[in-house]
Parts: structure tokens; C-alpha cells; sequence
């Protein structure tokens, strides 16, 4: 099985390390006699460019549903389309009973460019157990982008 966390996993890699340099920034000045921090923290580091930008729809792909949902605006209407069925497989997908990371994103459109931004979404899933580096590779490539028609 392939690790599909990297989204997640990235992010949080990013923000510890973030938190690590401004905890060694803070012993540094404090061995210089300057009092720079509280609590073993920075003031808060710039985050990194990637960190902060928008989700642009071509990166969902290959990612749980859980991390993409937590980027979406409380405001916008998500549309989840199981395409379990286009693989042989039978839909299973609710919203009630799903656990969304357990669910990958093979697809998503917005009536806006990213994310954040689109207060309409759609997006394609498949249960994790029925993807493979061969699924994310489709994905990446677009096979599944049919699956998901937003209007802009």
C-alpha cells in the first residue's frame, strides 16, 4: 500500500521544524543574556510559501478525504462521489458512517480555482484499501477527472 498521507504528513513535518528553529533561536538569545521567549516558543515564524497557500484542485489528488475537507470553507457545499462502481467495487460511501481518512481523493473540482475559495466542491473517492501506486498514478494523470463536472 502506498503512503498517501504526504499532504498531511508534509504539513506537519513543516510546522515542527518551524517550531524546532524557534525554539533554538530562543536558547541562542537567551545564553546571550537576552530574554527573547516564553514558554520555549518564538513569536510565530513566517510560514513557508506552500504552508499558507491556497489548495489548488490539481493537489487533492492522492490525499484523505479528512485532510481536503479541513481546507474546504465552512460555508461551501461538498459533494462526495464514491467511483468505487468505475473499479468493479460497490459504492459504500455516506456521509454518516464514512471515515474520511479512509477515503482517498482521486478528483476534485470548485466553482473557483482552489479550495479554500470555492463554495461549491466536488470530489471523487475511493476507499483507501482500493488504492495503489497504479490508482494515485491514474489519478495524477486524470483518469478520474470525468468523474467530478463543476460548473465556474
Amino acid at each position: 500500500m502506498v503512503n498517501l498521507n504526504r499532504f498531511s504528513m508534509n504539513n506537519f513535518l513543516r510546522s515542527q521544524a518551524i517550531r524546532f528553529v524557534g525554539f533554538s533561536s530562543c536558547l541562542f538569545l537567551s545564553f546571550h543574556g537576552l530574554a527573547a521567549c516564553a514558554n520555549g516558543e518564538s513569536a510565530p515564524a513566517k510560514q513557508s510559501k506552500q504552508a499558507t497557500a491556497n489548495l489548488e484542485f490539481s493537489q487533492v489528488v492522492g490525499n484523505p478525504l479528512s485532510s481536503v475537507r479541513e481546507r474546504v470553507s465552512g460555508s461551501a457545499k461538498v459533494q462526495v462521489i464514491d467511483i468505487s462502481v468505475h473499479v468493479g467495487k460497490k459504492a459504500t460511501y455516506t456521509e454518516e458512517e464514512a471515515d474520511p481518512s479512509k477515503w482517498i481523493v482521486l478528483a476534485g473540482c470548485g466553482d473557483k480555482g482552489n479550495v479554500e475559495n470555492s463554495l461549491k466542491v466536488q470530489l471523487a473517492v475511493l476507499p483507501q484499501e482500493l488504492v495503489d501506486e497504479q490508482v494515485v498514478s491514474n489519478a495524477e494523470d486524470g483518469k478520474f477527472d470525468s468523474y467530478v463536472t463543476c460548473e465556474k
